[in-house]
């Protein structure tokens, strides 16, 4: 749920782009999505609940068995719902769990970076492939579309990643899924510096299937990771570890908002250092993908009794 609601977003946001842009220019496309956020947000402040766990802590017991009885239709005494007493040698001054142990040393890591390498990418696609296609002779309709196939696929392959996560692992589907992106986002160069897009409808269609699956790959490399920190990291701990992974990749995309400019004036119309950075973000988020060392057994090694963490 939290990997495809970013593509969802960006599918809606692209369909109705595509409706409006005739009639309201790029303008006034930017203020109507700002002000369909704004909205959202108003909605959000007014019924989004706090979390079960949120209640508790702060002794709020009556909101929260509501909330439970809302949710799964079921009653739990209050004292079984306390939190259990935190390690001490895994705490911080404040008494709070820490993700900072030895123990977590490599997933923090491992995660870390990698998630860092995806987001860079995500954002990459999602901040300039419009710029990068119109860049390179495509009409802004044309941009629009390929941004709205990799919503759409990246959607798909974060439903298909979480039922081939049980059957291959977490390690190897993110390594599947990294090399896949990689192979793809080559594909995409290649058909961009031959220009063969610009002259061969079928070339065209091509070349949104190839940006359409570098979305679903990563998409599922997104799904993946965020199942990895759900796993990896104890039950105290797992929200401050997601809320680091997300952090970690959010950083990513800022980095790819101040850096990609530069590497799109510097590289003409075939973008060439964009793409290469790109490239590069993959290759590492492959290499960190070894240096977690909490991945998801397959559900088979399971089974027999393999590894657990």
């Amino acid at each position: 749920l939290l990997t495809i609601s970013a593509p969802l977003g960006g599918l809606l946001g692209a369909a109705l782009t595509l409706a409006f842009l005739p009639a309201l220019g790029w303008r006034g496309c930017f203020i109507l999505c700002g002000c369909v956020t704004i909205m959202l947000g108003l909605v959000m402040l007014a019924w989004l609940p706090e979390s079960i766990s949120y209640l508790f802590q702060r002794n709020r017991f009556a909101k929260a068995q509501a909330e439970m009885r809302r949710i799964a239709g079921i009653e739990i005494p209050e004292d079984a719902m306390q939190a259990a007493e935190p390690d001490e040698s895994a705490t911080t001054s404040s008494g709070r769990p820490s993700i900072f142990t030895r123990e977590l040393l490599r997933l923090n890591l491992g995660a870390q970076v990698t998630f860092f390498a995806i987001g860079f990418v995500i954002y990459a696609v999602s901040s300039w492939l419009p710029t990068v296609l119109t860049t390179a002779g495509l009409s802004l309709a044309d941009a629009i579309r390929g941004a709205l196939f990799s919503s759409i696929f990246a959607i798909l392959g974060a439903l298909v990643s979480v039922s081939l996560i049980d059957i291959w692992g977490s390690r190897k589907m993110l390594l599947i899924t990294i090399l896949a992106s990689f192979v793809f986002f080559l594909a995409i160069f290649i058909i961009l510096f031959t220009g063969a897009a610009l002259h061969h409808e079928g070339v065209k269609w091509l070349l949104f299937l190839s940006i359409g699956l570098s979305g679903g790959t990563t998409g599922g490399a997104t799904s993946t990771m965020y199942s990895v920190l759900a796993f990896g990291y104890p039950l105290d701990r797992r929200a401050t570890g997601l809320g680091f992974g997300v952090m970690a990749a959010r950083t990513g995309g800022l980095v790819t908002i101040l850096a990609s400019g530069f590497l799109l004036r510097m590289g003409g119309p075939e973008a060439a250092p964009y793409f290469m950075a790109i490239l590069i973000a993959l290759a590492v988020a492959a290499v960190a993908a070894f240096i977690i060392d909490r991945h998801i057994p397959a559900a088979q090694l399971q089974s027999r009794g393999g590894c657990t963490q």
